[in-house]
């Protein structure tokens, strides 16, 4: 059983550079992933656009949007470990969920602030809690990534796709626990992430030669995505660079 005082889960945020490439279906594959693995996990989703993931499909458990609730609660007289399963919906005994009916601009004045006490809460209570960011909520990255665990940003080889992308490795990967995975993957179609696009993101060469499979960057498996966060997170892979050989080390 876990101690109220002792943070120690770890978040997974996972996040897209526009609407429609899989972020949800990647968010729930993540979370079910850990599950399987009979860890106590948590899928909050804030893509009210969206509200029939892919883990409300599995089930026959429709969430009453209790996350709007706990929003609520937070906001008076505070979330706390003790009644965090009240608000949400077990699919199993080890994966549950729970997701937002409406923008949480419009049921809290400081959105980043309240998300992240939410995280801050659900880690003393679950073990992975992957958070499907909506797209329009992006901007709270910064603010979320205090928090120990990986950024999973789905991306599209638009110039402004690739800046954020850019932007997120540099900020994230040293100065915080989080470490971006990206990765590319549309609901109707695969489109191949090349070399060159990794380069540019992580500002240097990197071998062809990688330490795990490379067609997770020309398909995007859905198994290998949640692979991959696993690696990360179980601390098997310090980051996503360590997926990587620089030439100049390899040689």
């Amino acid at each position: 059983m876990y101690e109220q005082n002792l943070k120690f889960g770890q978040t997974i945020i996972v996040c897209g550079s526009r609407p429609c490439v899989g972020t949800s279906t990647a968010a729930s594959i993540i979370a079910s992933y850990f599950a399987a693995k009979e860890d106590k996990t948590l899928l909050l989703s804030t893509d009210y656009n969206h509200p029939y993931d892919a883990i409300s499909l599995l089930s026959d458990i429709v969430a009453d949007y209790y996350m709007d609730e706990m929003v609520a609660l937070e906001n008076s007289s505070g979330l706390t470990p003790g009644n965090f399963d009240d608000y949400a919906s077990y699919v199993s005994d080890n994966l549950a969920y729970s997701r937002l009916s409406t923008k949480l601009s419009g049921i809290t004045k400081d959105v980043g602030r309240t998300l992240a006490r939410i995280l801050d809460t659900a880690c003393r209570v679950y073990r992975y809690v992957v958070l499907d960011l909506d797209y329009q909520s992006i901007g709270l990255i910064q603010k979320l990534v205090q928090q120990p665990g990986v950024i999973v940003y789905l991306f599209g080889q638009d110039f402004q796709s690739l800046k954020t992308a850019e932007a997120i490795a540099e900020r994230n990967a040293e100065e915080t626990a989080a470490v971006m995975l990206p990765v590319l993957m549309n609901c109707m179609s695969d489109i191949p992430v090349n070399e060159a696009t990794l380069n540019k993101i992580f500002k240097s060469d990197v071998s062809a030669s990688i330490e795990h499979d490379t067609e997770i960057f020309k398909s995007a498996q859905k198994q290998d995505i949640a692979e991959f966060v696993f690696r990360g997170v179980s601390g098997k892979q310090s980051g996503l660079k360590a997926l990587f050989k620089r030439k100049s080390e390899s040689e």
